[in-house]
């Protein structure tokens, strides 16, 4: 198995003999306007992709958490990933449908297998309170293979129960955490803190953390250094890494 953070959410992973694609943002650096005002205003994504769209636009399977457009974009949706089945969540099928996508794969809450895989759709709260439903609906996946160590791709959520119940359930080895405190002018973080973090490790010891989600999108408050700081400062940043843009990160079975 191996694990790439091309940027923000946007991930390419080898698993079990496939190639996956998660969450897709292909625009260019500004493309879209500011999340926020005052200080922090910027247009977004504050970066560009570290690599061309025709390393990732041919994938074996695209996976779509939810698609808000910092998670699928224009650029994404008329790529060559249409041609490619994407697994999404059923309230999603129908922009995928309009964009001409030719395999979808809609999930409910049930498992679901493709070419040696079994996926389970999780549910990702995106926000705190009200917010949440301001936010609207959001996935995560758990990945399951007999060759590979057990995944589980957290989407944009804070923690709460069902993030701790997919951990007892599933009892994955490897955590993608969607951080970054994402926070609008007013209102909670609506993706992870570094507090979330210290839950997951809590509940999870022996799993490898990704922290990804980070430094792309201008209302996600929380950069890769700030996070391994406070979770160094907890004793707590064992197995925890927070990758560049671009980087790779193989597994080996004493990785967790």
């Amino acid at each position: 198995m191996k694990i790439r953070l091309i940027r923000h959410a946007t991930l390419q992973i080898e698993y079990n003999g496939l190639e996956i694609l998660v969450d897709p943002m292909f625009a260019p650096r500004h493309a879209f306007g500011s999340l926020t005002i005052g200080p922090s205003a910027s247009r977004n994504p504050m970066n560009d992709l570290p690599c061309a769209i025709s390393e990732l636009d041919h994938p074996d399977l695209t996976i779509l958490t939810h698609t808000h457009f910092d998670h699928f974009d224009k650029e994404a949706a008329l790529s060559n990933i249409r041609h490619s089945p994407a697994i999404c969540q059923p309230a999603d099928a129908p922009l995928l449908e309009a964009c001409n996508f030719e395999n979808i794969i809609p999930m409910a809450n049930e498992s679901v297998s493709f070419r040696g895989i079994t996926f389970y759709r999780t549910i990702a709260t995106h926000g705190h309170s009200i917010l949440s439903k301001v936010m609207g609906k959001g996935s995560g996946y758990v990945l399951k293979s007999t060759n590979d160590p057990c995944v589980y791709i957290t989407g944009d959520t804070i923690w709460n129960r069902q993030v701790a119940a997919t951990i007892e359930q599933h009892k994955p080895q490897v955590i993608l955490a969607n951080c970054g405190a994402a926070r609008f002018n007013i209102g909670a973080p609506i993706t992870m803190t570094a507090g979330d973090l210290l839950q997951i490790r809590a509940v999870s010891p022996g799993s490898l953390i990704i922290a990804v989600h980070m430094e792309s999108i201008n209302h996600c408050r929380l950069g890769r250094n700030r996070l391994m700081k406070e979770l160094e400062n907890a004793g707590m940043s064992h197995d925890v890494v927070a990758p560049a843009d671009g980087q790779e990160l193989p597994w080996s079975s004493g990785d967790a």
